[in-house]
């Protein structure tokens, strides 16, 4: 199955009788640091959200680390769906970052519970990811599973 653009994808998971609300758009280098910038030219479709910015609002109080960990990426993001998108839908971005803090089974995990576990959500949330992180971060089977399922945009 071809990939999409990024509108498309996003008019997709948009729609409230999708069973699953999350995809994944891969950066091309020449808009990596442009993501938000990107997004906000589709300012009536989705809201932007800096992973980064999201982690350090969720630390506990005192705490100087975030203590990543699959558990709570998967609490992040749920919070997230539930409290910072204002429209139908999120671009996340930033994600890698973690990512990269983890074990590649690890990773998997995360990228399992995004594409699988978050059924029925009342907000879409789309992972921009770079393209040049394939492989490293997100293997080339799970971004497979993404492209089969109709859920991965391959350009803005």
């Amino acid at each position: 199955m071809q990939t999409k653009a990024l509108t498309d994808l996003i008019e997709q998971l948009c729609r409230p009788a999708e069973r699953y609300r999350t995809g994944v758009w891969l950066v091309a280098d020449e808009e990596i640091g442009k993501e938000e910038e990107i997004v906000s030219c589709l300012y009536h479709l989705c809201n932007p959200i800096d992973m980064r910015y999201a982690v350090i609002q969720r630390r506990p109080p005192g705490a100087r680390f975030a203590g990543i960990s699959v558990e709570n990426i998967h609490a992040w993001i749920d919070d997230i769906l539930q409290k910072e998108i204002s429209t139908d839908c999120g671009v996340l971005y930033h994600l890698d970052l973690l990512l990269a803090y983890l074990t590649a089974t690890d990773r998997e995990r995360v990228w399992d519970i995004i594409q699988n576990s978050l059924v029925r959500r009342s907000k879409a949330l789309v992972i921009a990811f770079p393209q040049r992180a394939i492989g490293l971060l997100l293997r080339e089977n799970t971004l497979d599973g993404w492209r089969s399922s109709g859920r991965l945009a391959d350009h803005s």
